[in-house]
């Protein structure tokens, strides 16, 4: 499978977890079985180059030095994914082959 699949994949579970956003970890359990964790820090660093999501990171609680990532939709992804504005190149969203 191709990368701009995945982006547009995350891309829309992003949209459909707003306006809340996902850890890290739990976005790798989603793609795991078919997605190196590679291909998906790959796809989902290009989203945030492109301003269409964020990544916030915090210390974890518990672990000291350790880091916790989420990543949230923006304005900018929710209306690609809505097809209110023009498709953006290296991203195919589900449904939109």
């Amino acid at each position: 499978m191709k990368l701009d699949i995945l982006r547009g994949s995350v891309l829309k579970l992003l949209f459909d977890f707003y306006p809340d956003g996902i850890e890290k970890k739990s976005l790798w359990g989603v793609y795991y079985q078919y997605w190196k964790t590679e291909d998906i820090d790959k796809a989902t660093e290009f989203l945030v180059d492109l301003d269409l999501i964020t990544r916030t990171e915090n210390a974890h609680p518990y672990l000291p030095g350790e880091k916790i990532t989420y990543y949230k939709i923006k304005p900018a992804g929710i209306t690609l994914v809505e097809g209110t504005t023009e498709a953006c190149p290296g991203i195919v969203l589900p449904g939109r082959l």
